[in-house]
């Protein structure tokens, strides 16, 4: 807890290269490893101090991050681990490698160079940004983007098309640093890329220079059933580039905003959440086998997809059905209190109508996804009924992010 004084805000920023060769990950139907670098892979920090305490934003270009590195990095600086957020920005054309496993079912593949490079890139920034801490004021502000993001399970399901800033200025208004955060899957390039890339992430940053934002940070939202899906024009570089400018523009439409006060406060919370057990297991996969018996013809490219993913998941439901007594049934969620704006981290991939009610709860919030750790889908009680790919790939049982939810209501 600190109050007293005013904040004090550095960022720095740098990038990490993959080697042509590496393993890619994201998507299931993906075969073949990366052939060349479309734009670099970063890594980048706002750090603040508001009294005695300090608090590290930590954005990344990656599928997601373990808890394990918020442990090293902490080790690293010298900075507490509960004062540390890791977020992910969940490209999916980024390494595999770096995480030990990202989905219950997989095998454990870490490429230990790879990793180590990552913490260091991680550790060096964070000194960077710790080095530079100067007066400074923050603020927040919002704006919608309009027809970039949707619900990719049904056009007319939950989403949040908020494009939420968090700025940090010097005294005299020179751009410090500037967190982007929209909830949203980065997946415009398709399983068919071999191209290393932050996808649109990158591309809102290449939009924001410098000279007027300072250091730009991408972070994610509740974007476990978010994407460009039923928005997106096509799967190329010309489409990540135009809905990156499309994110840009709502950051540069949501103006100055509120000025948030010098107090800080972090808080982290162990929580307990219900796995399936295997009759639910198997009534899940019986429902999707079904499902996919009736699938008919013509589809969409929208609708083909889901058809694909909805099978991918059952597959991993299959493959996770032995190795459920393995998974963890533990997450640690943390929040930052910015003055009056909170910042929780999620670490997984929340569904947007929980993200949406985690926010009302907490308004004025940001509800970090991807962030400090990756324990898979959370889907809603929908998503069960519905057969989704998310409910399929999730370890969870149905109605057990709901009754998550309700413990963080209390916790935080």
């Amino acid at each position: 807890m600190s109050d007293g004084g005013g904040w004090k805000a550095g960022a720095a920023i740098d990038s990490f290269g993959v080697p042509v060769g590496t393993a890619m990950a994201g998507y299931a139907a993906r075969d073949g490893s990366a052939e060349t670098t479309l734009d670099p892979l970063t890594v980048s920090c706002l750090a603040l101090q508001a009294g005695a305490n300090r608090f590290a934003l930590i954005a990344i270009d990656l599928i997601g991050v373990d808890e394990a590195m918020v442990t090293e990095v902490a080790q690293a600086t010298g900075l507490p681990a509960a004062s540390i957020a890791i977020c992910a920005s969940h490209t999916h054309s980024g390494p595999a490698g770096v995480l030990s496993r990202l989905h219950p079912a997989d095998r454990d593949a870490v490429d230990p160079d790879l990793r180590a490079l990552v913490i260091r890139t991680m550790a060096h920034v964070v000194d960077q940004a710790l080095g530079a801490l100067a007066d400074a004021t923050l603020t927040f502000a919002h704006a919608p983007a309009a027809g970039v993001s949707a619900n990719r399970n049904t056009p007319d399901g939950p989403f949040d098309p908020t494009v939420s800033v968090l700025s940090a200025r010097t005294p005299t208004g020179d751009p410090i640093a500037t967190v982007v955060h929209f909830a949203c899957h980065p997946t415009i390039l398709p399983a068919s890329s071999r191209v290393i890339s932050a996808d649109f992430p990158g591309a809102v940053r290449a939009q924001l220079p410098a000279a007027d934002f300072g250091v730009v940070l991408y972070a994610n939202g509740a974007a476990g059933d978010v994407s460009t899906r039923f928005t997106r024009r096509s799967q190329d570089v010309a489409e990540a580039q135009r809905v990156g400018a499309a994110v840009a523009a709502a950051v540069r439409s949501a103006g100055v905003g509120t000025v948030l006060s010098p107090y800080l406060e972090a808080k982290c919370r162990m929580g307990r959440i219900r796995l399936r057990d295997r009759a639910e297991i198997e009534t899940e996969l019986s429902a999707a086998d079904r499902a996919a018996s009736h699938v008919g013809q013509p589809l969409t490219d929208a609708e083909r997809r889901i058809a694909e993913t909805r099978a991918q998941g059952a597959d991993l439901l299959r493959q996770m059905a032995d190795r459920i007594g393995e998974i963890p049934d533990q997450i640690q969620v943390c929040a930052w209190t910015l003055g009056a704006l909170t910042l929780i981290g999620f670490p997984g991939e929340l569904f947007a109508s929980l993200g949406l009610e985690i926010i009302r709860w907490n308004e004025p919030a940001l509800l970090l996804g991807y962030t400090n750790g990756y324990h898979g889908y959370f889907p809603d009680r929908a998503a069960y009924a519905a057969g989704t790919y998310e409910a399929l790939a999730s370890p969870y049982a149905s109605g057990a992010s709901e009754e998550l939810m309700e413990w963080l209501r209390d916790q935080l």
